[in-house]
C-alpha cells in the first residue's frame, strides 16, 4: 500500500519535473510522447469505467425481466 502511494507521488512529482521542463526547455519529443500517453491513459480508463457501469445496468435490467 505505501508503494503505491509513493509511486502515485512519484508520478505526481515526476509530471510535475516535466512540465516545468516543458515550460522552460520547450517541447521534447519524448516529454510530449509521454503527456499523449498519460492523457490516454486516464481517458481510457474514464472509458472503461463507463463501459462496466452500462454492462452493470444492462444485466440489472436483464435480471429484472426474467
Amino acid at each position: 500500500m505505501e508503494f503505491l502511494i509513493a509511486q502515485k507521488i512519484g508520478v505526481t512529482f515526476g509530471t510535475a519535473y516535466r512540465i516545468a521542463q516543458l515550460i522552460l526547455y520547450g517541447f521534447d519529443v519524448a516529454t510530449v510522447a509521454l503527456l499523449v500517453w498519460g492523457i490516454a491513459g486516464v481517458a481510457f480508463r474514464l472509458i472503461l469505467m463507463y463501459v462496466k457501469r452500462q454492462i452493470a445496468n444492462m444485466t440489472l435490467r436483464q435480471a429484472a425481466m426474467l
